[in-house]
């Protein structure tokens, strides 16, 4: 991944997307916003006790990074499950949903962040473009799974031409879980195992390899996936961590639309 500062905002893109021209994306850092104390300063977290003209100024400066308004911009409402939005249209989206994917111009996507993972998708054959939010619950799922399979049956992609990004996110270094999760992988699939290391009473996870897994199981070739080493708990100087911050935090956004 590259830092990026632009407008005095700070935030990270893919190498990979970034050989493509119609393609604008990015994943926000804590910098560069108007918010103040534990909030401090791009809280992109709605429904936090953080001033709300703050929240809307960091908004607005943030899309404006991509050309974007909050009037262009579609965002998801969710639930740590696999429904996801074929967005048709702009519109205030209010529909239960952890992904977004459109093949139209203009319209920004987004999803919000703590320590959950951000893949950005794009079909650079079909311009279609796509984003999920994918913790540990929609990984389980296979959200990103769902996402290959919309894009080849919906938007005839071939797997060839896709590429996806993993975002920053909690790291297998900070990312401790109960054995009811391990169980639940394993029982899922035995392969799964690798991607645990036991550590005392709990199971230390990798969840970017996990969906890295899945996606090359599902056919998405190695070169076409880019995947971010950034630990969000490692590095709560850039990022805010729900796992490291607890409820006192602001939270990341991620971003991406298909360019006219």
């Amino acid at each position: 991944m590259r830092k990026e500062n632009k407008k005095g905002v700070e935030y990270f893109t893919f190498e990979i997307f970034n050989q493509y021209d119609f393609l604008k994306h990015g994943f926000s850092t804590r910098k560069g916003g108007f918010s103040k104390d534990y909030y401090s300063s791009m809280n992109l977290r709605l429904g936090s006790d953080d001033s709300l003209e703050c929240v809307k100024k960091n908004f607005d400066i943030f899309l404006d990074v991509f050309d974007l308004k909050i009037n262009n911009t579609v965002s998801t409402n969710q639930v740590h499950g696999k429904n996801i939005i074929q967005v048709k249209k702009f519109k205030e989206n209010s529909e239960l949903s952890d992904g977004l994917i459109t093949d139209l111009e203009e319209i920004g996507l987004m999803t919000f962040h703590g320590d959950c993972i951000p893949v950005f998708f794009a079909d650079i054959k079909k311009k279609v473009v796509a984003l999920v939010h994918s913790g540990w619950r929609g990984t389980f799922k296979g959200i990103s799974v769902e996402m290959i399979d919309l894009m080849v049956n919906t938007y005839d992609s071939n797997l060839a031409d896709i590429i996806v990004g993993i975002g920053p996110g909690i790291g297998e270094c900070c990312y401790a879980v109960g054995l009811e999760v391990f169980n639940q992988f394993i029982s899922k699939d035995e392969a799964y195992r690798k991607f645990f290391t036991k550590k005392n009473d709990k199971y230390m996870m990798d969840l970017k390899k996990i969906i890295q897994f899945d996606l090359l199981r599902e056919g998405i070739f190695v070169k076409n996936i880019e995947v971010s080493k950034l630990c969000t708990k490692c590095n709560m100087d850039l990022f805010f961590s729900h796992r490291g911050h607890g409820l006192k935090r602001g939270g990341m956004a991620a971003i991406i639309k298909k360019v006219r």
